[in-house]
């Protein structure tokens, strides 16, 4: 087996190279043309558009107020307090709101002082 790069045993044939004969020089005639149009005064033609449209919104009022990052910011920020607040309506919204509050080290403190409660409860029994 060889190399996929290498050179095959046989040689290729070489193609017959034909005779080359000088193309001629196919010239054109150039015709002139002559335009019979005069030249358009710019006045005199019609404007593309005659109208600038209607406005469906005045959008230059709620471009002046906020830009669309600020508008997204502060719906995004309404939508958190309505869903806070939605949450925590109940007792038991109130306790999984306190739950996230706390950081992940005050979590494992009130793990650790609960299970500390648990071995100080379980009374030791010799036998």
């Amino acid at each position: 087996m060889g190399l996929c790069a290498s050179k095959s045993d046989q040689q290729a044939s070489a193609k017959p190279k034909t005779a080359t004969t000088a193309r001629t020089k196919v010239t054109t005639t150039k015709h002139a043309t002559k335009h019979d149009t005069k030249p358009v005064n710019k006045a005199e033609l019609k404007p593309l558009r005659t109208g600038g449209g209607q406005k469906i919104n005045d959008d230059d009022e709620n471009k002046s107020k906020l830009s669309p990052q600020e508008a997204a910011r502060l719906a995004a920020e309404k939508r958190l307090e309505d869903n806070n607040a939605k949450s925590t309506r109940g007792a038991l919204g109130k306790k999984l709101a306190e739950e996230r509050s706390k950081s992940h080290k005050s979590h494992m403190m009130e793990q650790i002082d609960k299970r500390q409660l648990e071995k100080a409860n379980d009374e030791l029994v010799y036998d």
